[in-house]
């Protein structure tokens, strides 16, 4: 992915916006945002995974219409911005269908909602061969993963891997949502020497800019993990809640956003419990 990208540092931490086409707005809407964000140096661009084929925006004429904008920055920057729409859909054959058509018109990556369409259809999806990577989201997991019956999300994340996925959500370190340790494991489920298994990429889903210190230290408390900040720092929220109030424009606060997670380097020198306590965490002594 960093080979597509022309991402010369291998240690350098990708940053993500998650775009919103459930929002109802037309495709120009969205445009302009991939075009903002792409010129603020977002690395990456995925769409929202609740919505796919929306009348205000439908699939296609939005691709056409982002990917346009993005050509348009890159002219400006002189940097690729990898981006992945949602191809999900009731059929395999449709899935598969989208897929194609979104690469032809020049998409880099495809996103599809692996619990939604079935672990099988990311396999099929890898066997169709649609030549860019595939971006799997894991919403409703929850439904399998909770709870004393439930399946281990680090096993879920495992078969992911296994069944081709290449870029892979793992939660984020911070944010209430799973314990700290648990996202660890379920990073390192991508990214360890599993019998040659090729690696997949992990996603920190719903980064928040106040976090990012405590969580890279907090991976580089983990030996294990290839590259503490080798992963996808993906965020929404933190960037569209700034938007210039008089032209709403995301380019300031994407940017403050890469910078922070560009510049920001491991501390090696912070413990668990030290990093755990600043985010407010009650640890006993």
């Amino acid at each position: 992915i960093k080979k597509l990208l022309k991402r010369e540092n291998q240690d350098e931490p990708l940053v993500a916006l998650l775009l919103k086409p459930n929002t109802g707005q037309p495709s120009e809407h969205y445009a302009r945002f991939a075009k903002d964000a792409a010129l603020a140096g977002i690395d990456y661009l995925k769409e929202d995974e609740l919505q796919l084929n929306h009348p205000a925006c439908p699939l296609f004429d939005r691709v056409k219409k982002i990917l346009s904008a993005l050509e348009e920055a890159e002219l400006i920057t002189g940097r690729k911005t990898m981006y992945a729409p949602n191809v999900t859909a009731g059929s395999q054959q449709q899935m598969i269908e989208n897929a194609k058509r979104v690469v032809d018109l020049g998409a880099s990556a495809v996103m599809i909602n692996v619990m939604q369409t079935g672990l099988d259809s990311l396999r099929i999806l890898r066997l169709a061969d649609i030549g860019v990577p595939i971006h799997i989201h894991r919403t409703g997991h929850d439904n399998y993963s909770r709870g004393n019956v439930g399946v281990d999300l680090f096993v879920l994340t495992k078969i992911f891997r296994l069944a081709g996925a290449d870029l892979i959500h793992t939660g984020p370190i911070f944010g209430n949502l799973y314990d700290p340790n648990s996202i660890l494991k379920n990073i390192r489920a991508l990214t360890d020497d599993w019998d040659g298994l090729k690696r997949g990429f992990p996603i920190l889903s719903r980064s928040a800019d106040g976090a990012i210190q405590d969580s890279i230290d907090y991976l580089g408390t983990d030996p294990t993990i290839v590259h503490p900040s080798n992963v996808i720092f993906l965020v929404d929220k933190a960037v569209y809640q700034h938007a210039d109030p008089n032209n709403g424009s995301i380019i300031e606060s994407a940017k403050r956003f890469v910078d922070i997670v560009k510049n920001t380097k491991v501390n090696h020198g912070r413990t668990k419990e030290d990093i755990l306590r600043s985010q407010g965490y009650k640890i006993s002594n």
